[in-house]
């Protein structure tokens, strides 16, 4: 099942992609941000305006769904830590026999 992704565009003060000073030029650079979101993450925009110590960042923010290439990825991640913890389950178990023989708990 597919899960929702976060995406964060951040743009730093002194990237090249900062927008230029000229409100005009501004609200086109803007908007072409805002056109980059798809559609399905436009209600979930948001934007986040910072200036910390005279540095500043703008960064966007937006839910989508996760792809087939990722859905599948992170599937087979969830996967492989299963397989890994039980590896290392069965390992232990096997340390342990080695340590204290095959024995029965009673309670």
């Amino acid at each position: 099942m597919k899960q929702n992704k976060i995406v964060r565009k951040t743009i730093e003060q002194y990237d090249n992609d900062w927008p230029k000073s000229d409100a005009i030029e501004f609200m086109a650079w803007f908007h072409s941000k805002i056109a980059d979101v798809p559609d399905e993450g436009r209600d979930s925009l948001t934007i986040n305006i910072e200036c910390d110590s005279g540095y500043a960042t703008i960064e966007f923010v937006y839910t989508r769904l996760e792809t087939d290439t990722e859905e599948a990825m992170r599937e087979q991640s969830a996967l492989s830590r299963e397989e890994l913890i039980r590896k290392q389950e069965l390992s232990e178990l096997a340390r342990l026999q080695a340590k204290y023989g095959h024995i029965s708990v009673k309670s």
